[in-house]
């Protein structure tokens, strides 16, 4: 006789499910959670080995200083051995490798085409060519060695979010393209030459669909121009002829408006534009003018000192001040310092090689800290 008061597996049915339901459920929630600070913690880890990395450079140029100092006494009017003393004394033996690579390079220049693994500084690998890696990773930790460059490495740690759009415009290798991958923002990296835009796509290919990839040049019309190489440097290449001192490849490579990619071809307008193509930077904005004016990001452009900064940067830098933007310089943390001369009186006097200058629209609410 069935006893009606037992209860079988299947009477614990709805509860066994209840429960299992509110298991994955609750996992879910963890998961989304996780995911969340997943980007903070990202940037957080990046910006500590920055930091590690910026204090080296710092430190190594301030012991470049009283080493140059040093060799110079030691080494009276032996200009080039001052400088590998002082290098030798500052690197130690990473240097005399480093110098070895980069002589032979120079006497060999197809050996220094030859591309190489190197790794970033929060230990991402990247394909480099020869001469260029030996800097990268034997002298600077695994990232652009210029001040400069190292500023503003800190400034996108600082300010790039997994919400922001990402333009690298002259993207070359794609350095900073895959520093904002890392960080999850949505990037869209140009360049124009074929070889070096072949190393981009290899370093930014395991970042997957949130990176797009475009072998042309940002300019102010669309078609075809002619872009000019140094012999002697191919990951080098401008639009500009007058901005070689020799060329010694031309080539024929598509150009696109920036308004043509993002309203034409459908793509997420930029919250962020780092432009670094040789003195074309103007044309670069020419071509984005509906997008700089609607969408107002924040722009990056590398600018030069100088008379050529007077004929090539100070227009890219009038065009946004036009349209409302305010003129930053970044300070050694990669903080944007406001800059209240004239940029007609500012760019030209700037020292060094180059300088990168921050625009901010005066409606920006940066996430900078």
């Amino acid at each position: 006789m069935k006893d009606n008061n037992v209860q079988t597996s299947h009477d614990y049915l709805p509860l066994h499910l209840y429960l299992f339901c509110s298991h994955l459920t609750c996992k879910f929630v963890i998961a989304t959670a996780e995911r969340r600070v997943s980007i903070p913690t990202v940037k957080d880890s990046l910006l500590e080995k920055r930091n590690q990395t910026l204090l080296c450079f710092l430190e190594n140029q301030k012991a470049y200083f009283y080493a140059s100092e040093w060799a110079k006494t030691t080494l009276p009017g032996q200009r080039f051995f001052q400088r590998f003393a002082t290098r030798i004394k500052i690197f130690g033996p990473r240097y005399l490798l480093s110098a070895l690579i980069h002589y032979v390079t120079i006497a060999f220049p197809k050996l220094g085409r030859i591309k190489v693994r190197s790794k970033t500084f929060w230990g991402k690998n990247v394909t480099i060519e020869l001469r260029a890696a030996e800097a990268f990773r034997l002298l600077f930790g695994g990232a652009p060695g210029a001040e400069p460059e190292v500023r503003l490495t800190y400034f996108l740690l600082r300010t790039l979010t997994d919400r922001d759009v990402f333009y690298d415009v002259g993207a070359n290798i794609g350095y900073y393209s895959m520093l904002a991958a890392e960080i999850g923002a949505e990037v869209h990296a140009f360049e124009p030459v074929p070889s070096t835009f072949s190393i981009l796509k290899a370093n930014l290919e395991e970042y997957g669909s949130r990176v797009f990839s475009t072998n042309s040049a940002l300019c102010e019309t669309d078609g075809v121009i002619t872009i000019y190489l140094p012999p002697d440097w191919y990951l080098t290449s401008t639009i500009i002829e007058e901005t070689l001192e020799r060329i010694g490849t031309t080539l024929t490579v598509p150009a696109l408006q920036l308004d043509t990619y993002v309203e034409s071809l459908n793509h997420r307008p930029p919250t962020i534009i780092k432009i670094d193509v040789e003195g074309a930077e103007s044309l670069v904005l020419a071509g984005g003018k509906s997008v700089i004016e609607n969408f107002r990001p924040i722009v990056v452009i590398e600018v030069c000192p100088g008379q050529r900064g007077k004929e090539l940067s100070v227009p890219a830098a009038e065009f946004l001040l036009q349209r409302g933007y305010r003129m930053h310089r970044l300070d050694a943390e990669g903080i944007p310092q406001a800059i209240s001369d004239p940029a007609s009186d500012y760019i030209p006097r700037l020292e060094g090689e180059f300088e990168n200058l921050v625009f901010l629209h005066h409606s920006t609410k940066s996430n900078m800290v």
